[in-house]
């Protein structure tokens, strides 16, 4: 793991809009997992717009949301599906098998985790996955209190955040 810091915001957008750019142009079949959030968007409109200014070959990529709420549909707002599609995904043209995403409903659970762990690592396993870090100290959606080494699983988020994602519903 290489932890990167920046003195602000837009310097770490960038930093990391870069970091993704330059795997991506070292290994074309790149496996690149992405974050939500309210802090996210900036850095995906980075690099759209850095593939914009510098075009870079994205149709062996493969993108995939590290995280996701349950229980309302994929365009729902809150979605991490729907937040990927509006700030990234479909700017950059990227085909729907070239994007994965944990189920936001789904029968079997323990299925549709194995299923996306099992296409991820067809695709050659992950290259590069951006982490995010919530208020209340999660990283990735693993909330404080997760266990270390695990793998695809649900997990309870804190009643504040759940409040927030499902606002609309």
């Amino acid at each position: 793991m290489r932890i990167n810091v920046q003195p602000d915001e837009r310097s770490f957008d960038l930093e990391a809009a870069r970091q993704i750019y330059g795997q991506i142009a070292a290994k074309p079949d790149a496996v690149i997992g992405l974050s939500t959030g309210r802090t996210t968007g900036n850095l995906h409109r980075a690099f759209v717009r850095m593939v914009r200014e510098h075009p870079l070959d994205l149709s062996r990529v493969t993108f995939f949301g590290q995280d996701e709420i349950t229980g309302v549909p994929e365009s729902y707002f809150g979605a991490c599906c729907a937040m990927l599609r509006s700030q990234l995904i479909d700017d950059l043209g990227i085909p729907a098998d070239r994007f994965l995403m944990l189920p936001t409903r789904w029968d079997g659970v323990e299925t549709a985790c194995r299923t996306f762990l099992e296409t991820l690592e067809a695709r050659g396993g992950i290259d590069l996955i951006l982490l995010g870090l919530g208020e209340n100290g999660h990283i990735g959606f693993n909330q404080p209190g997760s266990p270390f080494g695990g793998s695809v699983r649900v997990a309870e988020i804190s009643p504040e955040l759940d409040a927030r994602v499902r606002r609309e519903l």
